[in-house]
């Protein structure tokens, strides 16, 4: 095969990273930038080959066993796999109260209508050709978008950091972080490090990706050199988009001591500064990203809450209908059509996306030690993953990421809490 096909067939890593560059890492990295510079760059390094680590561990249980991460988990016991799925359901509900806002709000930056409803009529549009591609696209609509949008938001994010003429001398002297005991709060260095590896490191969202593997076909080993390429590009993507907005950030909102409250504030911030193509470039970028993530989310715990109830919960499903992709079942239209409609009534609540993302974010780092632990067991198990068992550094990253998740989210939440309620 060429080397062009090779990259053609690429897809479940790019899907992946390009519906985890969402909301949250657009204002965590903005966050970071504009008060530590590029301080907390190496959270990102650092949660990237974790990251990694993690996604390939659950790469070569669905490789080795052909069977599905729920399924593997279902050998555990049944309580883990239905914890999944209400976690599922209402993680799915949270993210999409963010996904249809932030669509809105996108769309507006870059082309408002004469209305004072246009985030709304714009997010109900970007809404309704996100859940069109997913109920009649599936999966392969899903990976042939992610290519371009990926390439729309790194391009995008690139010329924003172009644009700010970061000051290289300072941002040099800043990746040497240092502690400010006059920053508390949502600027404190333990929350906003904490919000950084909520973006980069992810959650329960991992899942995803092993799905989209099933979902492909990858099923054997002999698409593991296939899978490891198509993970290291969508990592390297993720990576580099992730530190380019710390760039922006720094270079445009440090130098003046802004700090991020709420995503309209990089809007109006990237716009007076960077000016209409600062605007315009922003809310591409924001679209895109919410836009990708929106079908890529939709689409992994889509296929996710599918596999679960056809499973574990209706038990009348026939076992060759298991064996082929959970999209085709029904549940999956099901779990389209609930993300839909749940969250359209967060255009009649003044709730902005701001709030929505962070409290997104410390949930998602709350739920990754459990998600961890149950790839952990399964790609440990040398009687089930034979020759392609875990090393004991591969072990280990997974027992460090598990800590480190746990002790971030008590810190981050110990900052929320004013000294004096403690």
């Amino acid at each position: 095969m060429t080397r062009s096909h090779h990259l053609r067939n690429l897809g479940p890593g790019i899907v992946f990273a390009a519906g985890s560059i969402g909301a949250r890492d657009l204002v965590a990295n903005s966050m970071a930038g504009a008060t530590y510079g590029l301080g907390m760059a190496w959270v990102v390094v650092i949660a990237i080959v974790a990251r990694y680590v993690l996604l390939d561990a659950s790469a070569r249980y669905v490789l080795v066993t052909g069977e599905t991460i729920l399924s593997g988990c279902g050998r555990i016991g049944r309580w883990p796999v239905m914890a999944m799925f209400v976690m599922a359901l209402v993680r799915r509900h949270v993210s999409a109260l963010t996904k249809v806002l932030l669509l809105g709000t996108a769309a507006h930056v870059v082309l408002p209508l004469p209305s004072p409803h246009s985030v709304a009529i714009w997010g109900l549009v970007s809404w309704c050709a996100a859940i069109g591609l997913l109920l009649w696209g599936r999966y392969r609509a899903v990976e042939a978008l992610s290519r371009p949008l990926a390439a729309v938001m790194a391009l995008s994010v690139g010329l924003i950091a172009v644009l700010s003429r970061p000051d290289i001398g300072q941002l040099v002297s800043t990746l040497i972080p240092r502690s400010d005991p006059a920053s508390a709060g949502s600027q404190g260095p333990a929350f906003v490090s904490m919000a950084v590896l909520a973006a980069a490191l992810g959650s329960f969202s991992n899942l995803s990706y092993p799905a989209y593997l099933h979902e492909k076909g990858w099923r054997t080993t002999a698409a593991r050199s296939s899978q490891r390429t198509d993970l290291l590009l969508g990592m390297g993507l993720l990576m580099t988009v992730l530190l380019l907005i710390q760039v922006a950030a720094a270079g445009v909102l440090l130098p003046r001591g802004l700090h991020v409250e709420k995503v309209e504030d990089l809007t109006a911030m990237f716009t007076e500064f960077l000016g209409d193509p600062g605007r315009i470039l922003f809310g591409v970028c924001l679209w895109c990203a919410s836009f990708a993530s929106t079908l890529s989310n939709g689409s992994g715990q889509g296929i996710m809450l599918a596999d679960v109830y056809h499973r574990f919960i209706s038990r009348r499903t026939d076992a060759v209908d298991l064996e082929g992709k959970a999209s085709d079942l029904p549940a999956y239209r099901w779990s389209v059509l609930f993300m839909f409609c749940s969250p359209l009534y967060v255009f009649l609540t003044d709730w902005t996306p701001v709030g929505l993302v962070l409290a997104y974010g410390v949930v998602s780092v709350a739920t990754l030690p459990v998600m961890a632990a149950l790839i952990l067991l399964l790609t440990a198990d040398r009687k089930r993953m034979g020759a392609h068992v875990n090393t004991w550094a591969i072990n280990l990253v997974l027992l460090v990421t598990i800590i480190c998740a746990v002790q971030l989210s008590w810190q981050g939440l110990m900052e929320l809490v004013p000294p004096t309620s403690r």
